[in-house]
Parts: C-alpha cells; structure tokens; sequence
C-alpha cells in the first residue's frame, strides 16, 4: 500500500495557504513535513492536527492506493 497527499497539497492551493503557513497552524515538525512530501505514512496525531485546520475529514486529505504485485 501506498498513501499520496494530493488531495492535501490540492486543499492547501484552494485555500491559498503556503507550506510553511500549514505545518505552522497543524504543529508539524520539519521531520513530519519531510514524510508528508515523499508520501510517507505519518501519526494519526498530524493527520488530525490537519483535519482541525481545513475543517475536514482524513480522507479529503489523503489517499490510500494498493500497489501492483506481479
């Protein structure tokens, strides 16, 4: 499985909101900021943390795609 968050950096555009100005208002260390680009999986903490700052659910924020295994 892999997450991707698209959906996030997609909310963040629509809301005219800077990287810096998200990890600020969700308390996300630079560590936690780093997983979020590569598309690591973080804390369910983070992800609630971001869910109170766009007044959403997890899932407008992430998406979870299954990987081909052949």
């Amino acid at each position: 499985m892999k997450v991707s968050y698209d959906k996030l950096w997609n909310l963040m555009r629509a809301n005219k909101m800077r990287k810096g100005e998200l990890y600020t208002a969700a308390k996300i260390s630079p560590s936690i900021a780093k997983k979020l680009v590569n598309d690591e999986p973080i804390h369910m903490k983070y992800m609630m943390n971001l869910c109170k700052v766009f007044k959403c659910d997890i899932g407008d924020l992430i998406e979870v795609k299954e990987l081909d295994v052949e």
